[in-house]
């Protein structure tokens, strides 16, 4: 079962879970699409708002993809994203730092800023399962 990390500022990815929901790179469909039911997904914020300086630098929420359905919204006028429905555990978020010299994905721990400017990419198994055990899913 594939992983992934989606990252996004803490207050969109607060807005997914009380929706049960993700978006990815400003709403495209593109990364949904490699998406597949029961892929899961660390949720990575590296701001605490959109658009503002203050950093988060936590992953902020956890779950797996509900089904392989994308889908469209509207959210104002002009702003159509799309989306796909996602489970989410009950987990405290983590910081990053403390996990940068296990997680397997980064290669550089002085360069780590470097591998999660992506919007959506796949991560071992090995970093998923280190990610839910720091952030207490489940308990």
């Amino acid at each position: 079962m594939p992983s992934f990390i989606v990252v996004a500022s803490r207050d969109h990815i607060q807005t997914a879970k009380e929706g049960n929901f993700i978006q990815a790179g400003h709403g495209k469909k593109a990364p949904l699409q490699r998406l597949d039911a029961g892929d899961r997904l660390a949720c990575y914020s590296p701001r605490m708002q959109f658009g503002e300086p203050e950093k988060c630098q936590r992953f902020t929420a956890l779950g797996q993809v509900a089904d392989d359905t994308v889908y469209q919204v509207q959210m104002r006028e002009n702003f159509h994203p799309y989306r796909v429905d996602v489970t989410f555990e009950n987990c405290r978020e983590v910081d990053i730092h403390p996990l940068l010299r296990e997680l397997q994905f980064v290669e550089n721990e002085d360069a780590w800023g470097l591998y999660v400017r992506r919007g959506l990419f796949e991560i071992p198994d090995h970093d998923f399962r280190l990610i839910r055990e720091r952030m207490g899913c489940g308990e």
